[in-house]
């Protein structure tokens, strides 16, 4: 590259179409002697003549001549960029991926992408309904722009905004011997019972799996399903209790189900919005962000559900594991 800038090839283009230094420099509203000077200058870094001077004309070169319709082209391509930066959409357009567990869909994000499709109905949305595994996995290789899950370590292809912390507890149907008594129950208690699980790959199986005294309250689950509706078929017939977060609980049928938060320990499920280190979020990601951020801060608050009051005000910050 020689450092030609556009003023450059417009300064050339003016003096070409005249042929006259005085009437180019008129056109551009610049001195003649600073239009000459500038001509020069272009000339030396290009290192061939463009023009053959004279006291009485002033001639295109071979190279000059040849140069014209490139320098045409360039001043054109430059103001089409120019005029389709002025005219590009003021509300962001095109598609959005998300995944996210299927609590999060329901208790916040959909009523998010209702209010993005108030104020941005071109922008689609994706959204799939996964585990932690899944979710991550396509965070990281650009299938989602985001996604809200739990982690149970750090990863450092991710980065992971704290978003919603809630407790974990027993979730049993109403006839279960568990249902009995209302209010928390000790992790021991759930020993004698049988448990419904998710599969191996999801956030909480693995936070229990890996910490050593959770792991020794739980029998081994009898069932496991891929799905929290599968869970909660479960559930409902009687055939065992599962262990989920309050979120998922909050808004099942109070005839069917009951919640019992976990003590002895009492355990939290953290969940992050995850997006990958290597990718900047699109203008379209960043409102549905916005959108999500305030949906959080009209989530009712419990003893068992805490929003992250930074993402909720929108001004979450990055945050290790």
């Amino acid at each position: 590259m020689h450092d030609i800038s556009i003023k450059d090839i417009r300064s050339f283009l003016a003096v070409a179409k005249t042929l006259n230094f005085s009437r180019a420099a008129s056109e551009l509203n610049v001195s003649t002697s600073a239009l000459s000077v500038a001509i020069k200058d272009m000339e030396a870094r290009l290192g061939c003549r463009l023009f053959e001077r004279s006291t009485r004309a002033v001639l295109l070169t071979p190279a000059g001549a040849a140069f014209i319709p490139v320098a045409e082209r360039l001043s054109a391509d430059f103001t089409k960029a120019i005029d389709d930066l002025k005219s590009y959409p003021k509300t962001p357009n095109g598609r959005i991926a998300i995944g996210a567990a299927s609590s999060i869909i329901n208790t916040v994000l959909a009523d998010a992408i209702a209010d993005l499709a108030v104020e941005a109905p071109q922008i689609e949305v994706y959204v799939l309904e996964d585990i932690t595994e899944g979710i991550t996995s396509r965070v990281m290789s650009g299938e989602l722009d985001f996604g809200v899950t739990t982690l149970w370590s750090a990863i450092d292809a991710l980065v992971a905004t704290p978003f919603l912390q809630d407790r974990l507890g027993a979730l049993v149907s109403v006839r279960h011997p568990l249902a009995k008594d209302v209010g928390a129950l000790e992790w021991k208690n759930l020993r004698q019972h049988s448990v419904v699980s998710l599969t191996t790959s999801a956030g909480i199986r693995k936070q229990i799996e890996q910490d050593p005294v959770l792991s020794e309250f739980v029998r081994k689950p009898s069932y496991q399903v891929s799905s929290i509706p599968a869970i909660c078929s479960f559930v409902r017939s009687g055939i065992g209790a599962a262990i989920l977060p309050a979120l998922i609980a909050k808004d099942l049928d109070k005839e069917a189900y009951m919640f019992r938060p976990l003590i002895r320990p009492t355990v939290w499920r953290n969940l992050f919005l995850i997006r990958s280190r290597g990718r900047s979020p699109s203008a379209a990601a960043l409102m549905l962000i916005s959108h999500l951020s305030k949906r959080l801060s009209l989530l009712e608050k419990t003893e068992t559900i805490k929003p992250n009051k930074a993402f909720e005000a929108g001004i979450a910050t990055d945050s290790a594991l």
